[in-house]
């Protein structure tokens, strides 16, 4: 039987962040809406501060995935290392052969 390797992935993670991307994004439109319907504007706020809850999702995104990514690297660099490390076998010199020889 052929042994098959599976990814598991956090969906509850996922869920969250989504939810929160969408909570946030409707959350500064209604700032927004309310914004411009106090100053008699027209949805000059609203847009703007649409604006800004996406710019500021993305950036959170990206540096948490970067974060995630540098991790996972150094983890995965650690492993890689002791892997190498570990198997190999140390030689001892020969009578005569040494650095001075």
């Amino acid at each position: 039987m052929k042994h098959v390797s599976r990814t598991i992935i956090n969906t509850d993670e996922a869920l969250g962040r989504g939810m929160d991307f969408a909570f946030v994004t409707v959350l500064f439109l209604g700032i927004g809406f309310m914004v411009d319907r106090w100053l008699g504007t027209t949805p000059v706020f609203m847009i703007a501060l649409v604006m800004i809850a996406l710019v500021g999702q993305f950036a959170r995104i990206w540096f948490g995935y970067d974060a995630s990514m540098r991790r996972l690297e150094a983890e995965h660099a650690a492993n890689t290392h002791g892997r190498t490390t570990e198997g190999a076998r140390t030689v001892e010199p020969a009578a005569g052969e040494g650095v001075g020889a």
